[in-house]
C-alpha cells in the first residue's frame, strides 16, 4: 500500500542545517492547505515558504521523538529511527514508514490534535490521516473477511475524498486507484501477507546495496557475495 501521499504532506523535506529540527512551523505549514478556511482558529496568518510541503514542524517533530522514546514495542516490530524526520536520518524502508505512520504518529497526533475543535483544520487532518491508518492496518491483517474487505474500501475511499477536500491542488495517482481494487484480491486470495511482494522488495534492497564500479563482467561475483 502506498503511503507516500500522506508522508509527503506530513513530513517536511530535509534541509541542511546545524540543527536536527526543521525551522518550518506547523501553523505556517497548514496555511497553504487552508487558504480557503481562513476562519479556522488554528490557521496561522504567516505565509508558507516556497517549496515547503510539510505539515509537521519542529515542535511537532520534537513531541513525536519524545513519544517514540517512551513507547515500548514488541521485539517483532521494526523500529523506526529515533529521530525520524530530522535532517540526519536517511531514507526509510517501507516497513519503517509503516511503523512510523501506524504506531508513532497516531500516538502523538491524537494527543496534540484531537483536543482541538472538530471543525478545526488540525482535527480534520487527523481524521483524514486516521482513515489511512485504519485502512493500512486492515491491509496488514493476518486474517481477512468480507466485512474487513468492505471496511478497507470504506475507509480508504473516505481517505481519498478527504485528501482531495483538504488539498485541492493534490493530484491522485494510479496507486490510489489500484488500492481501491484491493478488496477484490482480499476476497479471492485472503490476507495480503500470503501474496504481497515484500520479499521481492527486500531482494531489490539487497541488490541496491551492492557496490559496483560500472564495469561489465563483475556483476555475478558481486551478486553472489551479497546473497551469501
Amino acid at each position: 500500500m502506498d503511503l507516500n501521499a500522506i508522508i509527503d504532506y506530513l513530513l517536511p523535506p530535509a534541509e541542511e542545517s546545524d540543527s536536527d529540527l526543521s525551522d518550518f512551523d506547523f501553523h505556517a505549514g497548514i496555511h497553504r492547505a487552508a487558504s480557503d478556511h481562513s476562519g479556522d482558529s488554528d490557521v496561522s496568518d504567516d505565509v508558507t515558504p516556497k517549496g515547503v510541503k510539510g505539515i509537521l514542524g519542529s515542535q511537532t517533530l520534537a513531541a513525536l521523538w519524545t513519544d517514540m522514546a517512551k513507547t515500548s514495542l514488541p521485539s517483532w516490530i521494526t523500529r523506526a529511527p529515533s529521530r525520524v524526520g530530522s535532517t540526519k536520518v536517511g531514507k526509510l524502508s517501507a516497513d519503517q514508514w509503516r511503523v512510523t505512520c501506524t504506531i508513532h504518529l497516531p500516538i502523538t497526533l491524537i494527543r496534540l490534535w484531537a483536543p482541538q475543535a472538530k471543525t478545526s483544520l488540525a482535527h480534520r487532518l487527523l481524521d483524514n490521516f486516521l482513515d489511512l491508518v485504519y485502512a493500512t492496518r486492515i491491509v496488514h491483517s493476518r486474517t481477512m473477511t468480507t466485512q474487513l474487505a468492505e471496511e478497507f474500501r470504506k475507509y480508504f475511499h473516505r481517505y481519498l475524498v478527504g485528501l482531495r477536500d483538504l488539498f485541492p491542488e493534490f493530484s491522485l495517482t494510479p496507486y490510489h486507484h489500484l488500492c481501491l481494487h484491493l478488496p477484490f484480491f482480499f476476497e479471492q486470495f485472503g490476507p495480503s501477507h500470503a501474496w504481497r511482494c515484500f520479499a521481492f522488495e527486500r531482494g531489490n534492497y539487497v541488490l541496491q546495496q551492492i557496490q559496483t564500479n560500472g564495469k561489465f563482467g563483475k556483476s555475478d561475483i558481486y551478486t553472489q557475495a551479497a546473497f551469501h
